[in-house]
């Protein structure tokens, strides 16, 4: 739980940052637009790029240390010199299920959590992408985002100091399509509820 928590904050200081800068940008861009927008488009398009940012903040930057210290800006990337590169399908999940580390004091939980955080950073994919377009995204388009974005982001890492493992890919496809299952049963049940109470 301390490691999901410290994830959770190191993220959510780059969507604090991200906030403000995408309203400006945004309210300009509709000020130069004719056309009209409503206040749920708006919503949907503001946590779609703060998610983005979130994820991207936890993917695709090298590990190191950034924030802001006595009003400067500082960055220590760690940029390592060998890479982990895996294309061999299952092969890091069954390590993370099955295999003890014993140089990983917590090894339980950070396999928990890697699993984990794969499948559910990439959720918001599976909801965001019908909600932003509704009628238009399907599940095989949800899919094809989910490859899309998480292929992009497993080769950037190779190049940053990370590792690319093709297991991250089945998680964060999982992941997306999860998302979507999640809307569809959410919109059922909603559905049949609101049947229910005008049979009522």
């Amino acid at each position: 739980m301390s490691l999901i928590l410290l994830y959770a904050q190191d993220m959510f200081r780059y969507v604090l940052v991200a906030i403000p800068i995408y309203a400006v940008l945004r309210f300009a861009y509709l000020k130069t637009k004719a056309t009209g927008t409503t206040i749920r488009r708006e919503l949907l398009l503001g946590l779609s790029v703060l998610y983005a940012v979130g994820l991207l903040s936890q993917t695709v930057l090298p590990p190191g240390y950034y924030g802001f210290e006595n009003g400067e800006f500082y960055a220590k990337a760690i940029i390592r010199s060998e890479r982990h590169f895996n294309l061999i399908p299952l092969r890091t999940i069954w390590g993370y299920a099955l295999t003890d580390n014993e140089l990983v004091s917590d090894w339980g939980q950070v396999a928990n959590l890697n699993l984990l955080a794969n499948v559910l950073l990439f959720a918001p994919i599976g909801f965001l992408l019908p909600l932003l377009r509704p009628g238009r995204a399907e599940l095989k388009h949800v899919a094809v985002a989910g490859l899309a974005v998480s292929g992009g982001i497993e080769i950037i890492q190779f190049f940053t100091g990370r590792s690319a493992d093709v297991d991250d890919v089945l998680l964060n496809l999982l992941g997306a399509c999860s998302g979507y299952l999640a809307l569809v049963a959410y919109r059922r049940f909603r559905d049949r509820a609101a049947s229910d109470s005008v049979s009522e």
